[in-house]
């Protein structure tokens, strides 16, 4: 009786916490914002480039801005998978590789936004994957 008991709980709480990963947690390359959604299946990495100390991750973002006004939002990247490999900090603002802002202005609709990660280079300087990092909407 105890042991199908202790099988019952377990099998209960796995499937609680299956059900809380599955229903609640999405998916976990990305967060978003209420009015501003990240699209995963359309963004994709581009480059990357290690000069010197530095590594610059180039990234091509979807962006869909759901309200009726522009919104200000910043991208945050973690970069677990390529942390202490290729980068050296885990956690990194996406930047607009023009004027190196991390601000971004996103218009009403689908905005493409073309960015760049610049951190210190981790121990190898070599890319794990060519997935993107795990992004974060901020919005301002």
């Amino acid at each position: 009786m105890g042991y199908n008991m202790f099988r019952s709980i377990a099998v209960f709480l796995l499937v609680i916490c299956f059900l809380f990963r599955v229903g609640f947690g999405g998916s976990e390359r990305l967060e978003s914002s209420a009015n501003v959604i990240f699209d995963e299946e359309q963004s994709f990495l581009r480059d990357f480039d290690v000069e010197d100390d530095d590594v610059y991750i180039y990234c091509y973002l979807v962006v869909n801005n759901n309200s009726a006004e522009t919104q200000m939002v910043k991208l945050l990247g973690d970069f677990r998978e390529d942390y202490g490999i290729l980068i050296s900090e885990r956690f990194v603002y996406a930047m607009d590789p023009e004027t190196k802002s991390s601000d971004f202005e996103v218009p009403p609709g689908e905005s493409v936004l073309d960015v760049v990660f610049i951190g210190k280079k981790g121990l190898a300087g070599i890319k794990q994957t060519k997935l993107l990092p795990y992004i974060k909407l901020i919005e301002e």
